[in-house]
């Protein structure tokens, strides 16, 4: 059984194996729904978890981003304010700082896909032998293009994100 969503697949197992029993010249069905009820749970808690920790790391993006960029405008304060005597605008002072945040997400979107994939051998060895205990052959597959792409996106505008509240913040002061 692959590609159960919860508990309620194992009721469904349940109704499968009645059908099944009702057939005739089925003597006997052997199924343990009870392990199916507790590994949904145990997904469960397991997409939980990631969430979690995937909202911690977007948050940990903003934040490392917000500090970088506001090291980065306190570092180029003199180029700013002559940049301001010139007569630029602050879209065009904000811009600079706007796409080194967006760049920081990427790379920082590209270490953790890095990692991931980095993390599939050895999480597939253990995972396979789990999986053959219950005669299973589970494997976790690498991100597709589209998972990627979408991963990418989001980390650039979490960078983008850390940079503008950053500007805003910083660059307000200095005016």
């Amino acid at each position: 059984m692959s590609g159960f969503q919860d508990a309620m697949d194992a009721t469904r197992v349940d109704d499968i194996a009645q059908k099944l029993k009702a057939m005739p010249g089925v003597d006997t069905v052997q199924i343990d729904s009870a392990w199916v009820k507790r590994l949904a749970a145990l997904l469960r808690i397991l997409r939980l978890v990631l969430l979690f920790l995937g909202i911690t790391l977007g948050a940990v993006v903003v934040a490392v981003v917000f500090n970088t960029i506001r090291l980065q405008v306190m570092t180029q304060y003199e180029e700013i304010e002559v940049s301001r005597l010139l007569g630029a605008t602050n879209a065009f002072i904000h811009r600079p700082f706007y796409y080194t945040g967006a760049l920081l997400g990427v790379c920082a979107g590209g270490v953790a896909l890095g990692l991931v994939v980095l993390a599939l051998q050895p999480l597939n060895l253990a995972i396979t032998d789990f999986a053959r205990l219950y005669a299973s052959e589970f494997r976790l597959a690498p991100p597709s293009l589209s998972a990627i792409g979408f991963l990418l996106g989001v980390s650039a505008l979490l960078g983008l994100i850390g940079a503008m509240l950053s500007v805003k913040r910083h660059l307000s002061r200095l005016a």
